[in-house]
Parts: C-alpha cells; structure tokens; sequence
C-alpha cells in the first residue's frame, strides 16, 4: 500500500511539475539582460537630452529677463530650447519602447503607466501645444492643432485641441 501511495504521489507531483513548466513562459534570460542593458543605455540618453533643454531652458530665461527683450532678439535661444525639447522627447519615446520591449523579453509587466499608446502619445502632443502656447496666440495654435494630425496620418477628433489647450 505504501508503495502505492508513493506512485500516486510520485505521479501527482510529476503532472504538478509539467502543467507549471506548461503554464509558465520560458525566459531568455540573456535576452532579458541585453534589454535590460538597453535600457540602461536609453536612459542615459534621456538623461542627457534633460541636461540640455535645462540648460536651453535657462539661456532661454536669461534672453527673457533681459530689459530689452524681444522675440526677435531671443529667437535663436527659442530655437534652440525648442530644438532641446524635441530631442528630450525623442528619447523618452526611445526609452518607453526600450521599456515595452524589456516587458516582451523580460516577461513582465511594469505598473508605472496604465495610459495606451494613442493616449500617451496624445498626452505628449498637447503638451508641445501648450508649450508653444508661451509664443504663439490659442486661437492660432488651436486651428494648427485642427490641421494637424496625431503623427501617424490620423486627423484628432474635432474637439481635441480645445479641450487640450483649455487645460493650460
């Protein structure tokens, strides 16, 4: 009887162990290390790219704070920022699919942002509108926005723009 009990037993944590192995994803461990330190690199860049539109962003202010200020005379320093920021932006997109693509491979999913990508890539639009709204009037900006499209060809519904840029 007893060794009757142990086959069943033997038996049962046999099946126990193959439907787990069934149910749990294989991880590529060395792939999960290299996007890990992709991500590291991603980061660094984002890093840098924040670096410089501080530093834009206080040349900026300078040129602002200047008695004689103009748009005119502080163009190139609005460029430049301007420039600065869409760079930033460049690489936090880098990073947030670098941190899609360490999910994938990793095999987990982060919390941080339960936004999808339409709405996070949204987020990100209006708020380059509302930046440029400190040099452009709203009511330009909004038939801009109206004209524009989300990046991929996609016309954003009709009163997107004004809800956007009234949340200043």
């Amino acid at each position: 009887m007893r060794s009757r009990g142990f086959k069943i037993a033997t038996l049962c944590g046999m099946l126990l162990t193959a439907c787990v192995a069934a149910s749990s994803p294989e991880i590529d461990w060395s792939g999960c290390e290299s996007e890990l330190d992709s991500t590291t690199s991603a980061a660094s860049d984002a890093t840098r790219a924040s670096a410089e539109v501080r530093k834009q962003f206080e040349k900026l202010e300078k040129c602002r704070r200047d008695p004689d200020w103009s748009l005119d005379r502080c163009e190139g320093e609005v460029r430049s920022y301007r420039k600065a920021v869409a760079d930033w932006e460049n690489q936090m997109g880098e990073l947030d699919s670098q941190i899609h693509d360490v999910q994938d491979a990793c095999r987990f999913g982060f919390t941080v942002n339960r936004l999808t990508s339409l709405e996070a890539s949204q987020q990100r639009l209006c708020a380059a509108y509302k930046r440029s709204a400190e040099y452009i009037p709203v009511t330009a900006l909004i038939a801009k926005c109206r004209a524009d499209t989300s990046g991929n060809g996609v016309r954003l519904p009709d009163d997107w723009c004004a809800r956007c840029l009234a949340t200043r």
